[in-house]
């Protein structure tokens, strides 16, 4: 079995993956300034997620290491994080026969929505059947405080029967639209949405050909990438910021 400063370094780490900069950083400080080991249950006001209470159990079990040094060690941590994540790393996703040499199209969406730790954007021109796992996590993250905004296609004939869906599910999910009047075209017709893809506190991004349905992910033929770290994840989730602060999308609850 690994020694205790092991367990508690591995365990730091995992948390500075989890939690945002700001996150650690107040974590750290509460810990530097406990007078003995003790549980924290929330980071920066919101609850604190497993991973910390498991970081404070094993504190408690070897309170030899003080919290100075376990404060130092999840700063280190989180530097590490910071300086991995300027690197930017591009894997093909797929869906479709079988490929061992690529990344399936919906383990890499899954992998951008239980990473997000502050904000996640998710874009589609609708949501399918079969989609459970994806609308899972997006719950599980807003449970946790993150701020998800989904951009969808009102136009959809199904747009208004998935909304109330998706209110009842996750009614802390932010639901955006592209309004009509915003997409005109020069001698009449409507433009489409129709991208696909996701970015989570701009490190990660998912683009994709596959919309938010289960055929998409499972059958159909998609390809797409995911990107980590980086100037794409920041550039794509700034570029959806921009659209919203202009009202070019529009928030509707």
């Amino acid at each position: 079995m690994p020694p205790a400063h092991d367990l508690l370094l591995a365990k730091a780490a995992q948390v500075a993956c989890e939690l945002s900069s700001a996150q650690t950083e107040a974590l750290a400080y509460e810990i530097s300034i406990a007078a003995a080991p003790r549980r924290i249950l929330q980071v920066a006001g919101l609850a604190a997620p497993r991973s910390v209470v498991e970081l404070c159990d094993l504190w408690t079990q070897y309170p030899a290491i003080d919290g100075v040094r376990l404060a130092e060690a999840l700063r280190c941590a989180a530097l590490a994080v910071k300086t991995v994540s300027s690197y930017e790393k591009v894997e093909l996703i797929y869906t479709g026969p079988d490929s061992s040499s690529h990344r399936r199209t919906l383990q890499a969406l899954l992998e951008v929505i239980v990473k997000a730790r502050s904000q996640l954007w998710v874009v589609s021109y609708l949501i399918g059947p079969d989609i459970d796992p994806v609308l899972s996590a997006i719950r599980e993250r807003t449970d946790a405080g993150v701020v998800v905004k989904m951009l969808l296609d009102h136009r959809h004939p199904s747009f208004e029967h998935t909304h109330v869906q998706l209110i009842a599910y996750a009614p802390a999910v932010q639901v955006l639209v592209w309004p009509d009047e915003q997409r005109l075209i020069d001698g009449g017709g409507v433009a489409a949405l129709h991208a696909k893809c996701a970015v989570a506190d701009r490190e990660r991004a998912f683009v994709s050909s596959a919309n938010l349905a289960g055929w998409a992910m499972h059958h159909n033929l998609e390809v797409g990438y995911l990107v980590t770290g980086g100037v794409t994840p920041r550039s794509l989730a700034q570029h959806f910021e921009a659209l919203l602060s202009a009202g070019t999308l529009q928030t509707i609850r």
